[in-house]
């Protein structure tokens, strides 16, 4: 009797560190889950701004998160793989963390109604394992086919990795699989908890029907062809010269239909000669890729010597400018079934298009103004000149509206100094 009693009081301590620890293992992930969640929310909601900005903006000033060609946000969110079903995946995020956040918050147990879900973090743990995967799926997405970094995306993808670890540290993920097995069977046999789960997934699937069809997260075609045509028709236009005949102030500009940055140049310049009736705009094609630029050792840019072509070929019907700006509202798809789509929405006359695309002497001009591009010292997209002074990359539309003015007063200084 007194061997058992010592026993007993010998193994006592060890069940209160094994208590102790489980306590703080249940507070690690009791605090942590939501702060994890909040992070999340809150690089997706960036995200959204971004995705809006790029894709609606009028005028886009580049994020800062947008440092290079490689590393570019704002170049993800302008591919296809930013959203799916009609939907920004920032928005996605915006949700998933959401409920994340409200299942290790709400106080489930004091409810009667949710007397069949008993384990919540099984439930977090499982969801986070799908984010993680989709996570990793989107990063091989990144790297292989965008061949560009997103910074904030990636943050997401490590929240959704935290998330899944810290929800191990209550349980194995054998455990927590068995849990959500458990309650899932528990919640969908629970009459009104089981049909309010399946009135939420019917709703879920109605809105992604609806914005899968509708687009209305996305620009249409048909917005992006009507506001090209009226910002370029409001303009002086000749080939690849933009703006004033009789300019007081050149601005050269050398660049790639593939390159985001040279995007939304395009609708500075545009911007610019509708605010400058003294300035010419000339367009160079800087295409970074071997297939029509001796500078470049890859290719890269795989449509951005075709999709010069096509301009070029536009530029002998009188729409180049039209042109180019298509080619650059749709640059996440410039594939040859959609060059001709873009073509044909002009108008132009298809059989001398692709007449003047098959010339192997077009293809030389455009090697020749590319090497002349080489000569002048450029290497990367967008490059452009405004007057004599050079610049690379891109700057907010009232900073670049400001070198513009700078430069004018420069101009009328040196014809003040120059005139008798």
């Amino acid at each position: 009797m007194g061997k058992k009693k010592r026993q007993k009081t010998a193994n006592n301590p060890a069940d209160t560190i094994q208590t102790e620890n489980n306590s703080i293992k249940k507070l690690i992930v009791r605090y942590l889950i939501p702060l994890f969640s909040i992070a999340g929310f809150l690089v997706s909601l960036k995200l959204a701004f971004i995705f809006f900005d790029v894709n609606f903006g009028e005028v886009v000033t580049k994020s800062f998160c947008s440092v290079n060609d490689y590393i570019d946000c704002d170049g993800v969110a302008k591919t296809n793989f930013s959203h799916f079903l009609g939907i920004p995946l920032a928005l996605y995020g915006l949700f998933f963390y959401t409920l994340i956040f409200g299942i290790s918050v709400f106080p489930f147990k004091k409810f009667k109604l949710f007397k069949s879900f008993n384990h919540p973090t099984s439930f977090i743990c499982i969801l986070s394992l799908i984010s993680l995967l989709i996570s990793i799926i989107l990063a091989f997405i990144s790297y292989v086919v965008i061949k560009k970094l997103c910074i904030l995306c990636f943050a997401t993808y490590f929240v959704n990795l935290f998330l899944f670890i810290v929800t191990r540290i209550d349980d194995k993920l054998i455990v927590h699989l068995n849990n959500f097995k458990k309650d899932t069977v528990s919640v969908l046999a629970d009459k009104i908890l089981g049909n309010l789960v399946i009135f939420g997934i019917l709703c879920a699937i109605a809105v992604l029907i609806f914005t899968s069809q509708s687009n209305i997260l996305i620009l249409k075609p048909e917005q992006e062809l009507k506001t090209s045509i009226k910002l370029i028709t409001e303009t002086e236009n000749l080939g690849n010269i933009l703006g004033s005949k009789k300019p007081a102030l050149i601005i050269k500009d050398y660049s790639d239909f593939e390159c985001p940055y040279c995007a939304t140049l395009n609708g500075y310049f545009i911007k610019l000669a509708k605010d400058f009736d003294n300035i010419m705009i000339l367009h160079y094609d800087f295409p970074l890729s071997s297939n029509c630029n001796p500078y470049v050792k890859s290719t890269g840019h795989k449509y951005s010597c075709k999709a010069a072509l096509y301009a070029r070929a536009a530029k002998e019907q009188g729409k180049y400018w039209d042109m180019v700006s298509l080619l650059f509202k749709n640059q996440k798809n410039l594939s040859d079934e959609n060059l001709l789509i873009l073509a044909k929405s002009l108008n132009l006359d298809i059989i001398k298009l692709k007449s003047y695309i098959n010339d192997p002497g077009n293809l030389e001009k455009l090697k020749k103004e590319a090497g002349k591009g080489v000569k002048m010292g450029i290497k990367l997209t967008p490059t452009f000149y405004i007057g004599m002074k050079k610049y690379e990359g891109i700057m907010p539309y009232e900073e670049l509206k400001q070198e513009v003015e700078k430069s004018l007063k420069q101009m009328n200084l040196l014809d003040e100094v120059s005139s008798p």
